[in-house]
């Protein structure tokens, strides 16, 4: 046994068994993410600058128009506020937001949705920290008194079509043509039914390869499923709860390889815990899953997490109305654990989204609540320690580039069995919430993923073995693991190479790397069976910051063709290498 892997051993048997009671959640009370107040009731995990780290979008205005909000992550815990773009000077009532990659070209494009039939909002990522504000395209020239959007696959045809939700107003479902234009459907049950509808997850609930979707009403009317027949079509089924449901979030909760669903009530109603029962029937159940759902309050957002990274999944939904946040531990037995203590269930605010990702890259998950009535939003920093995780990205081609509607499936020996878990890949979570696409995984003492099972939309899977604990994986569609990076922000003593931007890449991109001393070096790019396809001369650099531009042609000045590409600096010292992916 390796050091590495028997330091990891020993850590697991100190800490292992700790529950999530002894776990912490730091609030984090400074910087602009956490002050100034407002009407949030959105916000996203995004990493739309491709450096790794994810950012904020923050959505304000439930209440009267108010410019969102952007906080770039500097990857040393801190935010910064991204001022003077479109995005955030648009002073529009928008309630929610959701990103994807929907022109295939490597980075994430955001739709905002609004309220009082003002026109919805179409950001197109230019790939260098600037957005292109679309417009005269049916998405944003569609006036509605929008609730929520998410970009989904619906026909599973490789590019992201975008669905919005209305209230009391029927819902908007727009076919992305693959050229950049959008055609919007009419006529299926889907657009035409108008309820009180307050939010919608989409998932693959029947486990049949397409998105079904579940609407949350408010006004104590039914809650409705939409079944996705193919073709665009859709058939609902009707709960009869009568409940004012505000949002709703799938997850496995059960590790049995289906999706199961909390929903989220107000104005005094329990919330609910729906198991799902698999095949056949796929039947979604009330049950009798303690506190979890006989808790009741002004329940909003909601998000399923392993946040004690012991292979299962928690539940945190967050109240508004000054009630505390409710944080549920999975007892790995379909019970739940109500954890009583700590900042997290004790800052009572007015929360209505809650959504999750790791914005320090140390392998556990952190929270953050958007509040209205001009309060501060909350930053919950996870400080779970012993266990260990992975983290997977995925990457479509002939799937979407953005994997939403993909199912990262992964199986590891805990506590002394094996377990599979699963996570579905979507752009919206809860109640106008967004997780990162990093899909986390908690496996307690387990050092290696034994096997990783990616099904992707188009149809294809990828299966994979033999992966290290407390790693980052990119996997792309039948093309295998592309990165894998280590968690946190050390830097190596001499050399610093970064991850190329953007990437995936058409037809340039850029390095950027950091010297700590004065150094010569050397760049060289190879290609997947390690012959050399660009070699630049070795020079001498003092200490800085440099950036290195490739062009996506060899020596000879050629253009190369799509596929993945490592390239290599080395010093006299140290030496570091990435690897690049090119789509033409």
């Amino acid at each position: 046994m390796s050091r590495d892997l028997l330091t990891l051993f020993l850590v697991s048997l100190i800490f292992g068994s700790l529950p999530l009671s002894a776990q912490t959640f730091t609030r984090i009370t400074d910087g602009p993410a956490v002050n100034g107040g407002g009407n949030s009731t959105g916000s996203s995990w995004v990493d739309f600058n491709n450096d790794g780290f994810i950012d904020l979008f923050v959505a304000n205005g439930n209440i009267s128009a108010e410019n969102n909000a952007l906080f770039q992550n500097n990857r040393m815990g801190a935010f910064s506020a991204i001022l003077n773009i479109p995005m955030v000077t648009d002073n529009t009532p928008s309630i929610g937001a959701t990103w994807a990659d929907y022109d295939n070209d490597g980075d994430v494009d955001l739709f905002v949705a609004n309220r009082e039939n003002i026109n919805n909002l179409l950001y197109e990522n230019n790939g260098d920290g600037s957005f292109l504000t679309l417009s005269n395209i049916p998405p944003v020239s569609d006036g509605g008194n929008s609730n929520i959007s998410s970009w989904l696959d619906v026909e599973n045809d490789g590019d992201l079509d975008l669905f919005v939700l209305n209230f009391n107003q029927a819902n908007f479902l727009y076919l992305n043509d693959g050229d950049g234009n959008f055609s919007r459907v009419s006529g299926d049950i889907l657009v035409t039914d108008v309820t009180p509808s307050i939010s919608a997850v989409w998932g693959d609930y029947d486990n049949d390869g397409d998105l079904d979707l579940f609407v949350a009403n408010g006004g104590n009317q039914n809650n409705i499923l939409y079944i996705n027949q193919g073709n665009v079509t859709f058939t609902k089924t009707v709960f009869s709860d009568g409940l004012s449901s505000l949002g709703a979030s799938w997850g496995d909760f059960d590790n049995d390889g289906d999706l199961d669903l909390f929903v989220a009530n107000i104005l005094g109603a329990n919330n609910r815990l729906y198991r799902n029962s698999g095949a056949p029937d796929y039947m979604l159940t009330p049950m009798d899953a303690g506190s979890l759902s006989s808790d009741g309050g002004f329940t909003v957002g909601s998000g399923w997490g392993d946040f004690d990274n012991d292979g299962d999944l928690d539940l945190i939904a967050g109240n508004a109305n000054g009630e505390n946040a409710f944080l549920y531990t999975n007892n790995d037995d379909t019970t739940f654990t109500k954890i009583s203590s700590g900042d997290i269930v004790e800052n009572g605010g007015s929360t209505f989204s809650v959504s999750m990702g790791d914005i320090d890259r140390d392998g556990d998950l952190d929270i953050y609540m958007s509040n209205i009535n001009n309060e501060n939003n909350f930053l919950y920093r996870n400080e779970q320690t012993g266990r260990n995780w992975i983290c997977i990205k995925g990457i479509g081609t002939t799937s979407n580039r953005s994997a939403v509607g993909a199912r990262i499936h992964i199986k590891s020996m805990t506590a002394n069995s094996s377990v599979w878990q699963m996570r579905e890949i979507a752009s919206q979570h809860g109640y106008n919430s967004q997780n990162s696409y990093w899909q986390h995984f908690g496996i307690g003492d387990a050092l290696t993923v034994d096997t990783l099972l990616l099904q992707w939309p188009g149809g294809d899977t990828d299966t994979l073995s033999d992966f290290t604990a407390n790693q980052y994986y990119t996997v792309v569609e039948n093309q295998g693991v592309l990165g894998i990076s280590s968690s946190g922000t050390a830097l190596p003593r001499e050399l610093t190479l970064e991850q190329n931007f953007p990437n995936p890449f058409n037809p340039e991109t850029t390095v950027r790397y950091h010297l700590s001393r004065v150094s010569q070096r050397i760049i060289i790019i190879y290609d997947l069976l390690g012959r050399v396809v660009k070699e630049m001369p070795a020079i001498t650099q003092p200490a800085g910051s440099y950036a290195f531009r490739w062009d996506g042609r060899n020596s000879a000045g050629v253009p190369v063709v799509s596929g993945i590409y490592y390239l290599n600096i080395r010093t006299t010292n140290s030496q570091s290498t990435i690897p690049m992916l090119l789509i033409r």
